[in-house]
């Protein structure tokens, strides 16, 4: 296990991360596991790093930080956390010179990797107590996520920190406004709540990385109560942005995902047209009937109600009977202007068994009642 010369490999530590070597409740490391992480000279210096660009560049940078060293008297080694985070260890003789070291990796990484990629990494102090490891480890991650709300392609010391306070700004009822929008194919309107959503965080909040974290995962939560409102939940699987992304990427991301949900709704609607065709001729030359139900129109065409719900909210942003109350009063309010038509009949004939629901019903949607109607229709 033992580490080989910084030139001639860099090692993966993460057969001894899976072990749980860097949890809380590993009280210590063995010398087998100092000797494989290279941390076998009196001091260390842990890096974490980030590379934010195509598949595989990550790789490309660890193996130029270790060919492109001169100096025989350091050892490194790596582990890494996902496709865009590794660790990286640096043990020597002499205490490390962060600064010198943290330039040098980022020269050498940015030239094996697309101009258009990002490299970010994240700092901690020299130390010489291999007890500290874990803290080491874990104060680097932190400075490296000091990138969420200050930028990426750059480096970040753990002195650097502040306090990692919560404090960040959500638009009330957000979930209830994205789901309008969308029903709407509003895509304007959502794009300037999360531009509203990004300068009012940027603008009055100190933001920190636990508040990044927070926001993000409060608009996760949204999504999902959007994806259930829009009954979008068969359709679309819920997406979580990548770990680190800056406040404005997050903002981003979800204003894309949701406009992309329009997207996929209409083209939901068009490929269920044709399947719905002949209910649709149905309901409406038969609205009027007041035996016509869901449960009947679902054993009728073969459908399911549940289905034949979606649809209508789909393609009309309302329910099945909010479609056929609407065709209803429509056509008494044609019927009302029939003077030998008593209230009872115009109900009658517009599909109501009961002139009480009519009446409530006429009212809700015209916002007076039938009688109050046709009398305003005929003084005009």
């Amino acid at each position: 296990l033992e580490n080989n010369s910084y030139k001639e490999t860099l090692n993966d530590v993460g057969e001894y991360v899976e072990r749980g070597f860097f949890s809380s409740d590993h009280d210590q490391f063995n010398d087998s596991v100092m000797r494989y992480l290279g941390v076998v000279k009196p001091y260390y210096l842990v890096m974490a790093i980030n590379v934010d660009g195509e598949e595989g560049e990550l790789d490309r940078v660890l193996s130029a930080i270790c060919e492109n060293s001169e100096n025989e008297e350091i050892s490194i080694s790596s582990f890494k956390r996902d496709s865009e985070t590794a660790l990286v260890f640096i043990n020597s003789d002499t205490i490390p010179d962060e600064e010198k070291y943290t330039d040098i990796f980022y020269k050498v990484g940015k030239v094996c990797i697309d101009s258009e990629s990002k490299i970010t990494i994240g700092v901690d102090i020299p130390r010489q107590d291999v007890v500290e490891l874990r803290l080491s480890i874990s104060e680097a991650l932190s400075a490296l996520k000091l990138m969420l709300v200050r930028g990426k392609d750059d480096i970040y010391f753990s002195e650097d920190k502040e306090d990692d306070k919560c404090e960040y700004y959500m638009i009330p009822s957000f979930d209830v406004q994205i789901a309008s929008s969308i029903r709407d194919e509003d895509r304007d309107k959502l794009s300037g709540m999360f531009d509203s959503l990004l300068r009012t965080n940027l603008m009055k909040y100190d933001l920190t990385p636990s508040s990044v974290f927070a926001l993000s995962d409060e608009l996760y939560y949204i999504e999902l109560k959007v994806l259930r409102s829009l009954s979008l939940g068969r359709e679309i699987k819920a997406q979580k942005p990548s770990k680190y992304l800056t406040i404005e990427e997050i903002i981003e991301f979800y204003r894309d995902l949701f406009i992309s949900f329009i997207d996929t709704m209409e083209k939901e609607v068009e490929s269920e047209d044709d399947n719905y065709k002949d209910l649709l001729e149905y309901i409406d030359k038969n609205f009027a009937d007041p035996n016509i139900s869901l449960k009947m129109l679902g054993t009728m065409f073969d459908l399911s109600t549940k289905s034949i719900g979606n649809y209508f909210s789909l393609k009309y942003h309302m329910t099945y009977l909010e479609y056929v109350t609407k065709k209803r009063i429509e056509k008494a309010i044609n019927l009302l202007k029939d003077d030998a038509l008593s209230i009872d009949d115009v109900a009658r004939l517009s599909g109501y068994s009961s002139a009480l629901s009519f009446r409530r019903n006429f009212k809700d949607i015209t916002g007076v009642t039938p009688s109050e109607y046709r009398s305003r229709d005929n003084s005009l």
